[in-house]
């Protein structure tokens, strides 16, 4: 018999990004309008062999989304507070864009609205770009902007293992070079979230870690295509 074959080339602007979030949130936790694009070709008598033939790429783009439950502008003013604070958690499903649904098993919505309801974070610019290869889902660009502040990733995850393979989240400085970041790593079901690893103490504000590596030799965490905000 001949093994089935699929190609699917799917592009929506002004998508409602809540609509993806639902599923896990009866709260609203993103509001907003993105463009969503899928464009992969893939073969397979059974979802094993799809996902380990599936090839393409998948993107999220968007601008002026607001992130409910948190400030994280305020957060990353009084850098004392971040020290409690998982930068993972807040940005995974900004970073994840449209692999939302698969890449934030782990993670319980609710758990980060843990600030006053008044709270929220207004993202200027959102690009979430993956390439999709033998069974890995690889980050080509990842990042979102705020009025004050860039956070980008890297990394992927293993859809047939159901696992992320590194992926790290950095608050960047003007060069693109990592301010603080955080790892994430294991299984979807059980994932392992790395400590905050910063440039220097985590003290003062994100601006005393900027001017700590400001006029110094750094090597570029994001070269992607989101600008940092003036």
């Amino acid at each position: 018999d001949s093994i089935p074959s699929y190609e699917v080339h799917f592009r929506a602007s002004d998508f409602k990004i809540e609509k993806i979030m639902e599923e896990f949130s009866e709260k609203k936790i993103i509001d907003g309008k993105v463009t969503l694009e899928f464009h992969f070709t893939s073969k397979g008598t059974d979802i094993d062999q799809f996902l380990m033939n599936l090839k393409g790429e998948a993107a999220t783009s968007g601008q002026n989304l607001i992130f409910y439950g948190v400030n994280l502008d305020h957060i990353l003013d009084k850098i004392q507070r971040f020290q409690s604070f998982n930068l993972v958690d807040v940005s995974a499903y900004f970073i994840a864009g449209p692999l939302a649904p698969l890449a934030t098993k782990g993670f319980d919505a609710a758990s980060i609205i843990t600030t006053s309801l008044g709270d929220k974070t207004h993202v200027s610019r959102l690009i979430s770009k993956w390439a999709i290869k033998d069974g890995l889902a690889t980050i080509k660009d990842a990042a979102l902007t705020t009025s004050k502040n860039r956070i980008a990733a890297k990394g992927g995850i293993n859809i047939l293992k159901g696992a992320y393979n590194d992926i790290t989240v950095a608050v960047l400085n003007r060069r693109g070079c990592s301010l603080i970041s955080q790892k994430i790593s294991g299984p979807f079901t059980d994932p392992k979230l790395g400590k905050l690893d910063a440039v220097g103490p985590i003290r003062g504000t994100i601006e005393s870690l900027f001017n700590a590596v400001t006029g110094k030799e750094c090597t570029p965490f994001y070269s992607g295509s989101l600008a940092h905000p003036n």
